[in-house]
């Protein structure tokens, strides 16, 4: 892996690039060596013009003016006295290559980050004192990696990770520790280079894909009703209206009016309507909003219709 060497950060005023030099370390400040370090950080035909000096300049105050680069090997990163594995030992010490759909990384990230989070409600009561935590269990995991491609080949392995990032659908992701993500998709793709030849550095997020383990086993049955006298008179059925307190029976509430939504199971008790079946955006599956107005009850969400009197 390339190894870059910048000099110290440039703190001062100047605008004369041999004193920036001298302030940060440059002994040899003549014409031979600002173009050897021009070369160095991508400014070719160096000619000493105010243009091409407040280039190196502005590299010397971010301290990105590159003072050497040298190919990272063992005998360069490890102390002398260090006792190098042999090459079965070192195999074995060596992470398998992370992979997403059909690419994989020539080298492993320099890092990668591991990611997951929780869904929850914190209900509070006029009446009571504390809070009450609604749990809906854990959000999807996310892994972000940043490292770098180098060499002459940098720039090709970085295409062939664009083309399969913009290819549609959720794929294989495997990686030698975060074994928990065995399917994702690549949500973002970062790509930046420096003043660096064959070099150019890169960041990616993959969200987890999971199953659903939720199902609507606590959806209360609803009885078919047998019309056992085709005379008798139909029952007038009740309308409901937004901000009307009514009885929940219990069973499920959904995150959304969809029928797609995840359901929790709710207890009984008292509740008020929040949201009709004639409200905008409504998924009509689970069509009422309800949110309990006591602790006897947790609902706090979408149900179905009939589920409350």
């Amino acid at each position: 892996m390339a190894k870059v060497e910048y000099y110290k950060k440039y703190t001062g005023t100047s605008k004369k690039i041999t004193v920036v030099l001298k302030d940060i370390g440059v002994t040899d400040t003549s014409m031979a060596n600002r173009k050897k370090i021009a070369t160095r950080n991508s400014i070719n035909n160096y000619k000493g013009t105010k243009a091409q000096d407040i280039k190196m300049i502005n590299l010397a105050k971010k301290g990105k003016l590159i003072k050497k680069t040298a190919s990272a090997t063992v005998d360069n990163i490890l102390p002398k006295d260090y006792d190098v594995p042999k090459p079965d030992n070192l195999n074995k010490q060596t992470l398998s290559k992370i992979r997403y759909k059909n690419f994989v990384f020539p080298y492993n990230p320099e890092r990668t980050v591991f990611k997951c989070g929780r869904t929850y409600i914190q209900h509070k009561y006029p009446s009571l004192a504390g809070a009450e935590l609604e749990d809906f269990s854990v959000d999807a995991i996310s892994i972000t990696g940043e490292g770098v491609f180098f060499g002459k080949g940098c720039y090709k392995a970085f295409r062939q990770l664009y083309k399969t990032f913009k290819r549609k659908k959720v794929g294989k992701v495997s990686h030698p520790v975060f074994t928990e993500v065995t399917r994702g998709l690549m949500v973002n793709l970062e790509g930046h280079i420096e003043p660096e030849t064959n070099v150019i550095h890169y960041s990616w997020e993959i969200i987890a894909d999971t199953t659903p383990t939720v199902k609507e086993k606590n959806k209360p049955k609803q009885k078919k009703n047998k019309k056992k006298n085709s005379k008798k008179k139909k029952e007038t059925k009740k309308t409901y209206k937004v901000g009307d307190i009514v009885q929940f029976k219990g069973g499920t509430h959904y995150v959304s009016s969809y029928s797609s939504a995840k359901g929790y199971p709710a207890r009984a008790g008292t509740a008020k309507i929040t949201k009709d079946p004639n409200c905008k955006g409504n998924g009509k599956a689970h069509p009422w909003h309800l949110i309990h107005t006591d602790s006897s009850s947790n609902v706090y969400g979408w149900v179905d219709e009939g589920t409350f009197s």
